[in-house]
């Protein structure tokens, strides 16, 4: 376990088995897999927005886990500022690695966390970003190509000045102090897994998501939010690459 390390976690309705048709059922839900993964994390502290699939069970199973009941929708950017205070007040971290309730570090991206923490100073600001694995209708297949090849800030030094900037909803992201302070930046050739997008029918739920919240929060008309939504069911020249079983630990 690495001492000073806190994560946060946003979920809802984990507690499910995310699959794509052609894939064997996994051992365990989506949840405990990504419980499991963090079992190198000292502190995880949870955002869950009223989860009703059994959840609060499995939370029970873990005990550096701590958990917060958040109705939806909410406002990102306010509960993620609320927990980073908790993380300041309530824990000893020094650091903090920010991930979704679909997102696991493959097994590179935490001995870089580990490596980077031995010699750095968190009173610095830094900023580590990591590439996407965007798993694509198969939890073994993950696309490499237009949007699906990224980075992105997920690891930060728990600085005082760290907060959440952006949309309230969507598209927010850590900075110090100002929107466009990131710090030290480091640009990590290691990788998060993605799995928001194995099972079509989530993948269809998410464009209607996408679309809900262009109109009805981004007071967008229809089809403005359809076409800057599109891009989540483009498959157009589609690149598809293989996830090893060596990229990640237990059932993948």
């Amino acid at each position: 376990m690495v001492k000073g390390l806190v994560v946060i976690l946003m979920l809802k309705n984990e507690n499910k088995y995310v699959y794509g048709p052609g894939d064997q059922k996994p051992e365990h839900t989506m949840l405990e897999q990504v419980l499991n993964h963090l079992h190198f994390c000292e502190h995880i502290i949870i955002a869950d927005g009223m989860s009703d699939d059994g959840s609060d069970e499995v939370y029970k199973r873990y005990k550096n886990v701590k958990v917060f009941q958040q109705e939806t929708p909410f406002n990102e950017n306010n509960i993620l500022n609320s927990l980073l205070d908790y993380a300041r007040k309530y824990t000893d971290s020094k650091w903090v690695l920010y991930l979704d309730g679909d997102e696991i570090l493959e097994n590179l991206a935490i001995l870089y966390i580990k490596k980077f923490i031995k010699f750095n100073d968190p009173a610095i600001r830094h900023t580590v970003r990591f590439g996407y694995m965007n798993l694509w209708r198969s939890r073994t297949k993950y696309r490499t190509d237009k949007f699906h090849d990224q980075l992105s800030g997920k690891f930060f030094s728990l600085h005082p000045d760290l907060k959440s900037f952006g949309s309230a909803y969507n598209n927010h992201h850590f900075a110090f102090g100002t929107i466009d302070n990131f710090g030290n930046i480091y640009n990590s050739k290691t990788y998060v897994v993605h799995y928001a997008w194995v099972d079509w029918n989530h993948i269809e739920k998410k464009y209607k998501q996408c679309v809900w919240m262009e109109t009805e929060l981004n007071k967008k008309d229809a089809t403005e939010a359809e076409n800057i939504c599109k891009v989540i069911l483009d498959e157009e020249g589609i690149r598809l690459n293989t996830l090893s079983k060596f990229d990640i630990d237990g059932d993948v």
